[in-house]
């Protein structure tokens, strides 16, 4: 029967327990919880999507003060945008952060560093091929 008073009470010394034993089963929990990830992978895949795209949204928010466009050209669909790093130093950021999606994770975690701006992917590859400057604003357009 369950005990709410004696769970309290020995609520430190199973999570101990049960730490050390997955220290000690590490191959077996490796094991079971693939099998979890197998027979649960649609759920997940849904789950991280979903993660994903709200932390795109919160980040996206925050750099653009609640009006999602590109701050070049003011490109408004969603899935064109993309975080630029406003000094051309996204190259030596992920050699030191990595890449991925987590990225955005970053960004939140680190409280929305500066140096950063959205960007269409146009103008952000627009701005790799033009020595850091998007052609939109570049005198010299041919």
């Amino acid at each position: 029967m369950y005990n709410r008073e004696r769970y309290q009470k020995n609520r430190v010394k199973q999570i101990n327990q049960a730490v050390a034993w997955k220290r000690a089963n590490r191959d077996r929990v490796h094991i079971m919880n693939k099998r979890y990830y197998e027979k649960h992978r649609e759920y997940f895949k849904k789950y991280t999507s979903k993660r994903q795209k709200e932390k795109k949204l919160t980040v996206f928010l925050h750099y653009t003060a609640g009006d999602i466009k590109c701050a070049c050209c003011g490109e408004k669909t969603f899935d064109f945008l993309c975080v630029d790093h406003v000094n051309n130093d996204g190259n030596e950021h992920r050699k030191t952060r990595g890449t991925g999606l987590g990225f955005y994770a970053w960004i939140i975690r680190n409280n929305f560093p500066g140096g950063l701006q959205i960007l269409c992917m146009n103008c952000n590859w627009g701005k790799v091929r033009n020595g850091g400057m998007c052609p939109h604003k570049s005198v010299n357009n041919l």
